[in-house]
């Protein structure tokens, strides 16, 4: 069972793991830890694991192909 986030006034959000954020994006999970540090990657920290929420996935990628 995937955890889920609840949203203020919506229905709950999947949260997903490295490895799916990393088959999403098509990149290697050790880039994705890289931007977290350097770039302000948006993650959650839940303990030792990460988890993304795959719309703010999704915006931080596309505010970064709208800077070119």
């Amino acid at each position: 069972m995937e955890p889920e986030l609840a949203i203020a006034g919506n229905a709950p959000e999947t949260l997903l793991t490295l490895r799916q954020v990393s088959a999403m994006l098509q990149l290697d999970e050790r880039t994705i830890r890289r931007w977290i540090v350097s770039k302000g990657f948006p993650c959650a920290r839940l303990g030792t694991r990460l988890r993304f929420s795959q719309r703010d996935v999704l915006r931080w990628v596309s505010a970064r192909k709208e800077d070119r």
